[in-house]
Order: structure tokens, then sequence, then C-alpha cells
């Protein structure tokens, strides 16, 4: 509580209750409200102790309360905090301002939680630090990259020169790599000026030049540039004042530019420097600023002070010379370009090759019956080593690439034998193993062969057993193979037995009417019997001679016999050697016919009939072998 509020209190307790009770007296008041144990309060010795607690509770019932308050502020964590976060800035405000104290108090905690944050969240400090670093980095990367790309443009231009093959024997000696000896002897460049400038004002603070450069007045350079940066940055980067101007070249000249907050310097260079030259350039720089700090924000005009900075602007007027290159002799100049053109028309030649044996290799891969297991290539023009797999029924590799105007020696091939299961080589081993006609079509698909077209009866049953035992052939389908023969065969059997040859009355001759029915089925039994020979086949005859019921059945007999006998005899004068029956029925045919209900003239029953049938000639010959007794 306030001070004169307590000594009022006090004086007012004082006269109330006298002096004040000595300590461990039993007038002790306890101001937590607490009653002596066993004491009665209603007893006449307690009754001034009663009196001293209300009149306590009068005196100091506000203190107790904020007392209590106190406590419960002190208690009550989220309270502290939010009091203490109240006046934090404050109290590190006001500690900063005294001493480093408190700083060097937080700076191990922040330097750990630094990298614990950037070991957990990198990307987010890139995306932080980008803006800030980025074009620095392009900037410094860009430079460094023109200074090397025209040296190394150099470097190219004297390749083929006399220095040029100094500089490999150099290379060669010294173990040092080619490139950097060329980029050593051709670094040719000079500063020939240097200022210091104010940023703010864009005066020439200071000013230095090589010997033997004329004059130029430095404000008005200074003026200039500062003009030529504000039009940049006003035309191409929207007035952003971060933005600055970092080199402008014309002619053989070029202007670089190294910037700070508070100044730049500005070199005029001829050549091409070395990458370092900009870092040396702001090094110089940076130790400027440094020394000449207070005075840098205090200019005013004065550029006495900043004749300290003269040596380290002297310091970047570094220039390097290079012998004039040695005129290369006529003949030498010929002989190197003869020499790049061969080495030219070699390595394109080398090309060519190599493309036309890939291009052959990949014709053999696609080519049936042929599998590429291996390539081996050579550099220049040495022959590819290839390995594959051939069936013999596929086409020979020179075959292959002398079809397609390669020349066969443009691979060593080495052949392994091999059955290729490929559909087209399946058909070609038919067609060679079957040596199938001309007239016969040969497919296989899904594993099935297909014949089609005319061919012998024979050579048909042939394929049939050759091809079952071919592999890759599942099946075989000859639906679509007709024997040409055959169905010749099978007309001439169908006019043979189809012919009508009746006779008269008790007579073996035929009917005027059917004699050229009966020359005509002569001749078409010799040309069936030529005809089967031909096909591995023997005809048999078997002849019906039939009667009418005129006459008596044994009359009727004779008869049928005689005119089956008759039409054997015209065959064996025709030279025939075809097996004949003859069978005569007499008249018993025509009456079952009549037991039939058939009513038919007797011409129709005086008759012969032909029956045809065809055996295997080796059947034919087993038949005529005597059996052993």
């Amino acid at each position: 509580m306030p001070e004169e509020e307590r000594l009022q209190v006090e004086k007012t307790r004082t006269d109330s209750l006298g002096s004040p009770p000595e300590a461990g007296s039993d007038r002790d008041i306890e101001l937590s409200g607490t009653e002596p144990a066993g004491d009665d309060i209603t007893s006449p010795g307690n009754s001034g102790q009663k009196e001293i607690e209300q009149l306590r509770s009068l005196l100091f019932q506000k203190e107790l309360d904020k007392i209590r308050e106190l406590e419960h502020r002190l208690n009550d964590l989220p309270t502290r905090a939010h009091e203490t976060g109240d006046v934090l800035a404050d109290a590190v405000r006001m500690s900063t301002a005294q001493d480093d104290s408190l700083e060097k108090v937080f700076e191990p905690i922040v330097k750990s939680s630094l990298k614990t944050s950037l070991r957990k969240h990198p990307n987010e400090f890139i995306n932080v630090f980008f803006p800030l670093i980025g074009s620095t980095i392009r900037r410094s990367i860009a430079e460094s990259f023109n200074s090397i790309l025209g040296s190394f443009s150099r470097g190219i231009e004297q390749s083929l020169s006399v220095k040029g093959i100094k500089w490999r024997i150099e290379a060669l000696r010294s173990g040092r790599p080619f490139h950097e000896i060329v980029m050593l002897h051709t670094m040719v460049y000079s500063v020939d000026q240097v200022f210091l400038i104010h940023c703010e004002t864009g005066l020439v603070l200071a000013h230095v030049q090589s010997d033997g450069q004329a004059s130029q007045d430095a404000d008005l350079i200074s003026g200039m540039l500062t003009a030529i940066q504000d039009f940049a940055r006003d035309c191409f980067s929207k007035g952003n004042e971060t933005s600055s101007l970092n080199s402008l070249k014309m002619d053989e000249y070029t202007l670089f530019l190294v910037h700070s907050p508070l100044a730049y310097i500005a070199c005029v260079v001829k050549g091409s420097p070395p990458g370092d030259f900009l870092d040396r350039v702001s090094q110089s720089l940076e130790t400027i600023v440094e020394k000449c700090t207070p005075h840098l924000l205090e200019f005013k005009g004065n550029t006495a002070p900043f004749e300290v900075a003269r040596p380290y602007l002297e310091d970047c007027l570094i220039k390097k010379f290079a012998d004039d290159d040695e005129a290369m002799p006529a003949w030498a100049r010929k002989a190197a370009i003869g020499a790049g053109v061969l080495v030219l028309l070699l390595f394109l030649g080398s090309q060519l090759q190599s493309w036309r044996m890939k291009n052959a290799v990949n014709l053999l891969r696609t080519e049936p019956g042929l599998v590429v297991l291996d390539v081996q290539r050579t550099w220049g023009f040495g022959s590819w080593k290839v390995s594959c797999l051939q069936d013999e029924f596929a086409r020979p590799v020179a075959q292959v690439l002398g079809e397609s105007g390669y020349n066969p020696g443009i691979l060593d091939v080495q052949i392994i034998p091999f059955v290729s299961l490929e559909p087209e080589i399946i058909r070609l081993r038919v067609i060679r193993k079957t040596r199938a006609p001309e007239n016969v079509e040969v497919n296989l698909k899904d594993g099935i062969l297909y014949l089609s077209g005319t061919a012998d009866k024979s050579w048909i049953l042939q394929a049939r057993q050759i091809a079952q035992v071919i592999p890759g052939v599942l099946d075989i389908d000859t639906s679509e193979l007709h024997d040409p023969r055959a169905v010749q065969m099978n007309e001439l059997i169908a006019a043979i037995e189809n012919a009508v040859i009746r006779y008269p009355v008790d007579s073996d001759v035929p009917i005027p009417a059917d004699q050229r029915t009966l020359t005509g089925a002569i001749n078409d039994i010799a040309t069936l019997e030529k005809l089967a020979r031909s096909m591995g086949l023997a005809v048999n005859l078997t002849i019906y001679g039939h009667a009418d019921a005129t006459g008596s059945d044994m009359r009727n007999f004779e008869i049928s016999q005689a005119r089956a006998r008759m039409i054997a005899s015209r065959l064996f004068a025709q030279h025939t050697n075809i097996p004949i029956a003859i069978y005569g029925f007499g008249a018993d045919m025509a009456h079952g016919d009549e037991r039939r209900g058939v009513q038919r003239r007797n011409l129709d029953r005086r008759k012969v009939d032909l029956r045809v049938s065809l055996v295997r000639l080796a059947e034919t010959h087993e038949l005529a072998q005597p059996k052993n007794r």
C-alpha cells in the first residue's frame, strides 16, 4: 500500500490499542484472520480478542483483499506470462541500451535455434535468401563464364598455330591441362581507369588512371553514369531501387560497376579480364567503405578524406600483355587445314560405317529364322562381330545383306544352327520337305497347316505323313486340296457303270442303237486302267449278264453268260490287263423284279451291267505272289 496510508493505519492502531505488543505476546495480531486453538470467543476472557478482530477487519480488509489478489496473480502462470509480455520489449530495449550482456546471453540460443531450423526447414531459408543473393550469384557466374568463354575462343583460334603447338608441349611438360595453359596465355586485358563514386550524390570521391592514359573529366563521367543507371532502372526495373547496372560495353572497352550501399567503383577495362577481377574490385570496395563509412555518411562535397582510398583503387589498375602471334607459314596453314579435313573425313566415314553396320544388324534381327545373340562393336572401319542363331531353311546372311544393298563382308557373322518355330520358317520347311508342287498353296495359322490347290493323291498322302512330324505343326487341313486325276477317274467310273447296253431276244450282240455305247464303255475302261496305274491303283471289272423270261431258265442262263463273255472278249481284244469277272443271272433278276411288282419292258431286261472296283497295286502284287507250300 502507499507509504502515507500505511503510516496512518499504524497511528490509528496505536491510538486504539495503546503501545504495540511485544513480539511473542498474547496480543500479537494474526493478519490471516485465524483464531487461537482451544479458546472460546464467547468467554469473558476473549471479549477483547473479538473486538480486536473486528477492528482488524475494519482497518485492513482492503489490504487483505489486495494481498489475496497479488497472491493469485503470482500463482496464475497465464496471467504472469501475459503481464511479462507487456513489458518484455521495453525491458529488452532498456537492457540493450545499458550494455551487451543480454546480447551475449541470447547469442548461443539464437545460433542453436537457427541451426536446428535450417536443418529441419532448408527450403524456407532458401526462399527467403534467394531474392537477396540470387542476383549476385547469377551476375558473378555470368561474368566468370563470359571471361572463360572469351579466353577459350582465343585458345581455339590458336590451336593450329605454332604458338598453340608450343602450348601443348608446355601442357605435357608441366602436367597441367591444356585448357588451363590456353587460358593462362590468352588472358589479355588492361584496366585503364578506376572511379570511386558516391551513391547518394553521384559525385566522384577518388579517381586513378594508368600511365599513358589521357585525363578525363571525372565529374562529367560520374554524372553520365548516374544518368545511365537511373535510365536503366526506370526503363527495365520499374523503378526498383535495389536494381543496378553492372556492366556497359562499347567497342573494345567495357565499363564494370561494383556496388555497395554507400559508394560504388567504376572500372574502364580494355579486353577480357580474368574471372577473379571483380572479386578483387569488390574486396577493395569493401575495404574502402569500412575505412570511410563516417565520411561517406556525412559527405557534403569534400573529397579530401577519401585520399586514403587511392591505394586500394590503384590496386585495381592491373594489366596483362601477350606477345604478338607469330604468323603461320603458308605450308603449315595448308597442312593444318588438310589434316583437319582428313580427320573430319575419317570421322564422318567412321560414323557412316557405324551407321551402316547398325542398320545391317537391325536387318538381321527382323529376318525370319535368324536370332542375333551378341554384337561386338569395333571403332573405326573394322567389322562388327555378330553371333546369331540360324535355321537351315532361313535365308543365308550374305543373301539378306546383299539384297538390301550391303556388302556381306561388312559383318563378321558366326552362325549357330537351331530349329526355328517362326510360322514363316515352318511353312518353308513344309514346302521343302514335302516338295510341294507349284499348284499347292501352303499356309500356317495357330499351328494348323492348311494345304489347298491340286495335287496327286499319292503326294497328298505322303505330305500328310511328313508334315505330322515337322516341329510346330499341330494339325493338317487338306479339305481344300484336290487330285485332278481323281476327279477324272470318278467321271470315268460313273460313265462306265451308267452305260446301258441292251440285246435282242436270244442274241449276244447288242442292238444297233447301243453298239456305240458299248464301244465308248470299252474305251473308258482302257483309259481308266492307264489313269489308275499312274496313281498306283489297279482296276477290277465285273460284268453281269441278264435275260428276260421268254425262254427256258437254262437258255436264259446261257444267253446271259454269253452276253457277259462277249464284252470281256472285246476288252481282251483291246489288250487290257484288267482282271474281269463275269456272271450270268438268266431271268432270275427279272423274275425278282416282277415279284416286286416292277413292270419293265423285255428290252430293258436283256442287258449287261458293268461294275468297277479299285485296289492298290501293292495289294495286287501280294495276290499274284505264289503261296509257300
